[in-house]
């Protein structure tokens, strides 16, 4: 038997739509490619610390891990992280506790750039003060 037309064509779509589907729930996180970086050279280097931050800040040029983690640090940021595997988690909190601890001020201007509404200065201090003074403010 040989399909008509329009039988075909519905074969097709529905091939289609179910490989879209598919390769879309493929994608949950962030390229992998430079998971197994050495995060403790990099803190441990105020050279390469400072240079990856100007990177980021736009002050210095890029290497391909530094325009890669550009690309993704807004979305990371704004989504708690919710794409990265667990080692760019581990990552991520080392770097960030690094930076709140021994360059604050580097911090600070990393926030103002990839966080200025703040959300994630929220979730890293575990809610917010927004919520609390919103409590207030309905209290009165």
């Amino acid at each position: 038997m040989i399909p008509n037309k329009s039988s075909l064509l519905i074969v097709i779509l529905c091939f289609y739509c179910v490989k879209s589907s598919v390769f879309k729930r493929a994608i949950t996180t962030y390229d992998t490619t430079y998971d197994n970086i050495d995060v403790k050279r990099i803190v441990e280097s105020k050279r390469l610390l400072l240079n990856y931050a100007n990177c980021l800040l736009d002050k210095g040029p890029c290497t391909p891990e530094g325009n890669m983690l550009k690309t993704y640090l807004p979305d990371a940021m704004q989504t708690n992280c919710a794409k990265c595997t667990d080692k760019q988690k581990e990552i991520s909190g080392t770097i960030i506790g690094h930076l709140v601890h021994n360059y604050k001020d580097l911090y600070e201007q990393l926030l103002q750039k990839y966080d200025p509404d703040g959300s994630f200065r929220r979730q890293m201090e575990g809610g917010g003060e927004d919520d609390e003074d919103e409590d207030d403010e309905q209290n009165k």
